[in-house]
């Protein structure tokens, strides 16, 4: 059916990942699961030395989505961790829910260091290559991104007009 791992709703523990990488990993998530899709769903505990290469896809129908390689949403610490796979945040037509996606985490408010991402991250709202949003008191801090960043448009006609878009290397949009 498309579906493969469902994503570890709330983390608040520590996650040694030792250096391994987890190959192959499907993620797709629709909005029954979580509006946080990744490897874990929201992170508010330390995740670390972990590797992520596979595929993480969010399908929202009316509400808001933050995908992430690593984590949908990150309130912790994740440090020494990489995405090489496909982060996407998709969004059904006709609809105008936001969604953010990131290499590394779709939305922080935590602390992301020593990380990078090489793969390609696309959203219809916010797309960054470490993470899709960052919010006042989230840092992101000795980490690059090689990886492809694309905004999708759906294609409901005024989403220009009534929602703010960006995209960039490293985060999509940094909020206050």
């Amino acid at each position: 059916n498309g579906s493969g791992w469902k994503p570890l709703d709330s983390f608040s523990g520590i996650f040694d990942g030792n250096g391994y990488t987890i190959n192959g990993l499907r993620i797709y998530s629709l909005k029954e699961y979580s509006n946080d899709c990744g490897l874990f769903g929201h992170n508010s505990g330390t995740i670390k030395n972990l590797g992520m290469s596979g595929t993480v896809i969010s399908l929202k129908i009316d509400y808001f989505s933050d995908t992430g390689g690593i984590a949908g949403t990150n309130s912790g610490v994740i440090e020494n961790c990489y995405n090489t796979g496909i982060v996407r945040s998709t969004l059904e037509s006709g609809n105008s829910a936001s969604g953010s996606a990131g290499g590394i985490a779709g939305k922080n408010v935590g602390e992301i260091r020593n990380c990078y991402n090489s793969g390609a991250v696309s959203s219809y709202d916010y797309a960054g290559g470490i993470a899709g949003e960052i919010y006042s008191g989230g840092t992101v801090s000795n980490c690059y991104n090689t990886g492809t960043v694309t905004l999708t448009m759906s294609d409901n006609a005024d989403r220009e007009t009534t929602l703010h878009v960006n995209s960039g290397a490293i985060t999509g949009r940094g909020v206050e």
